[in-house]
């Protein structure tokens, strides 16, 4: 069985690297400023990628990295809605980066 080869990128194309630096902040993890993709809120509002939010509190102390206030995984609800916000932008950033690249 061969496994299909990926069309070549152009050169200058715009990659997923540049249209994930240009993320948003809301929809980009407080702690590292990575996009999300399994999005956390905690209870002051604060977007996380839950697997980052975890290395943090395994290797600080359990509060939150931005307001300072008391804060354990427990605390914070999984985000469908902004889960779903980054797949639109990026689904729609990328339609528009194709577009300018096919100029």
């Amino acid at each position: 069985v061969v496994a299909p080869v990926a069309a070549p990128v152009p050169l200058g194309a715009p990659g997923l690297r540049d249209l994930v630096r240009g993320a948003p902040k809301d929809l980009r993890c407080a702690i590292d400023g990575k996009l999300l993709c399994d999005p956390v809120v905690s209870p002051g509002g604060v977007a996380f990628e839950r697997s980052t939010l975890v290395r943090w509190l395994q290797t600080h102390s359990p509060e939150c990295p931005v307001t300072g206030a008391p804060l354990s995984l427990a605390d914070c609800q999984r985000s469908l809605e902004l889960r779903r916000q980054v797949t639109e932008w990026v689904r729609g950033e990328g339609r528009q980066r194709h577009k300018a690249s096919c100029r």
